[in-house]
């Protein structure tokens, strides 16, 4: 039935298993780090945040065929440790690997670097940082045959469409924002949410962002139209990730989070423009309250 709505996939895509094998071990070593990092964090600042990451990171995985059928993305049958087939695409044990890993390293990194208080040059080189490696890693892999972007789509870049790096770039910083959000308003079970607001908001803000090329993907609908799609994607991702990056939410969060870290470290706390030294002295000029 799906092949009937999304253009067929290159079932006779063969990968290169060194590739393959590749991508599953250096998974594998980041999600140890990870299973050793996390509950260290977690016990250190007292908080389950850290330990959610993992799990929702992984729950992600099986929305993974879901965006690979709109995306037009497909693995190898032959990539090593296939465990299984999930709505008719094979699904290589290290898309789980690198989700467990991708969540809970690349929020924490994030959430270190925002917590430090607003800065559009420090969001702008994350979002810079974040694109890069997402080009280093799936560029070696598209070229390798580890997984390939099919489909007429015309604004790839050595296999990897412009609008993947934009949004993979910027999916970090935006996990970095909810955990600024939710370290300090969820407490207690209520942080069990974000098992559920990082996977609807890794696949919505790709599916509300991309759509007019996932359209375009799949109904073919001629050059002119495909590349009015592609720019169009291109556009709703930059607009609308630089919307939330840059939104007076966020930098408000920064600010209290900072503000909350100097006070911890008993800093004075608040604007130094207007701040006085408990231990100066009130003179005629200064009405006192």
């Amino acid at each position: 039935m799906l092949r009937d709505l999304f253009v067929d996939p290159p079932d006779t895509l063969v990968g290169h298993p060194a590739a393959g094998w590749a991508w599953t071990v250096c998974a594998a070593i980041a999600t140890v780090v990870t299973l050793i990092l996390m509950p260290i964090f977690a016990r250190r600042e007292r908080t389950w945040l850290w330990i959610t990451l993992v799990p929702a990171g992984a729950i992600c995985f099986f929305m993974e065929s879901v965006g690979d059928w709109l995306g037009a993305t497909w693995y190898p049958p032959n990539s090593p440790l296939v465990i299984g087939e999930v709505l008719g695409r094979p699904m290589p044990f290290y898309l789980v690997l690198t989700y467990a890993a991708y969540f809970p390293l690349g929020f924490w990194a994030c959430y270190q670097v925002l917590k430090k208080g607003p800065s559009t040059a420090r969001t702008v080189g994350l979002w810079i940082a974040g694109g890069l490696v997402n080009c280093a890693v799936e560029i070696t892999f598209t070229q390798t045959g580890a997984h390939v972007y099919y489909g007429d789509n015309p604004v790839r870049i050595f296999g990897l469409p412009l609008y993947s790096i934009i949004q993979n770039g910027a999916f970090p910083i935006m996990g970095g924002a909810v955990l600024l959000y939710a370290k300090k308003y969820l407490r207690g079970r209520r942080q069990l949410w974000l098992l559920a607001i990082y996977p609807l908001g890794f696949v919505g803000f790709a599916v509300i962002a991309t759509w007019p090329m996932y359209v375009a993907l799949n109904a073919e609908p001629g050059p002119v139209w495909t590349w009015v799609a592609a720019i169009a994607a291109v556009t709703m991702n930059l607009v609308l990730a630089a919307g939330i990056l840059f939104s007076p939410w966020l930098r408000n969060l920064q600010r209290e989070a900072a503000q909350d870290d100097r006070a911890r470290q008993g800093e004075p706390v608040g604007d130094p423009a207007v701040r006085r030294s408990p231990t100066t002295p009130v003179t005629a000029m200064e009405p006192t309250a």
